[in-house]
């Protein structure tokens, strides 16, 4: 098992498990959620910001999760 940050390499294994979130959260909270794509753009802009990124858990090289961690200034 390792962790590393994704790269643009790494979106369309990215949207895969994306989809499957959304799957279950449709399935468990319907009147919550829908079925949302997201855009290579989305993706870019996350893995390119220097306050946000992607980190990802590999087990015996597949992208198996994801974190999504995003630096936010919280209000005084």
């Amino acid at each position: 098992m390792e962790f590393r940050y994704a790269t643009i390499n790494d979106i369309n294994k990215m949207n895969e498990l994306f989809y499957e979130l959304d799957t279950d959260a449709i399935e468990t909270q319907p009147e919550h959620f829908q079925r949302s794509g997201r855009t290579d753009e989305y993706f870019y802009g996350i893995i390119n910001d220097i306050k946000s990124d992607f980190l990802l858990l590999i087990v015996e090289d597949k992208i198996i999760g994801f974190s999504l961690c995003i630096e936010k200034k919280l209000k005084d």
